[in-house]
């Protein structure tokens, strides 16, 4: 059914997205498709910090978040799987994920969702609300769980 299936994870939150990253995997294998994991990077703040660290700064953490991709990868995603891994740095997630969906052509996007409530989510706007909206294919969202 799925030829190409994007899944996001947030390397700062590694367990949550893991969820997601199960479920990407599952469908990969179902249906034989190939597998891109994308993680965006935040920007970083420039107050203070002389050009040169911060471009020194910007390439050790994009350095440490490519060894850090290739690890959850490795440890999680099985020998066989066409895989594909790509770190972005800068601008809003939401947007890199569906520039990357549309670049890639997939075909299912699974991303986890934190659940805000609908007040902090009508207010501050949601990374999985964004992408269902303007997706061109289909999502899947994996919800954390609520806490009892």
């Amino acid at each position: 059914m799925f030829t190409k299936v994007l899944v996001t994870v947030d390397l700062r939150e590694e367990s949550f997205g893991l969820e997601a990253l199960h479920f990407a995997v599952e469908q990969t294998q179902k249906d034989n498709a190939e597998l891109f994991v994308l993680t965006v990077l935040p920007e970083l703040e420039r107050p203070s910090m002389d050009y040169h660290e911060v471009e020194d700064s910007e390439q050790e953490i994009e350095r440490a978040a490519h060894e850090q991709l290739e690890a959850l990868v490795k440890q999680h995603v099985p020998e066989g799987i066409r895989v594909t891994k790509i770190v972005r740095k800068g601008g809003a997630p939401h947007e890199e994920i569906l520039r990357q969906a549309s670049q890639q052509h997939v075909d299912l996007i699974v991303i986890p969702s934190h659940d805000r409530g609908v007040i902090e989510g009508f207010f501050m706007g949601s990374r999985a609300v964004n992408v269902v909206r303007h997706a061109h294919c289909s999502v899947m969202v994996i919800r954390k769980p609520r806490k009892a």
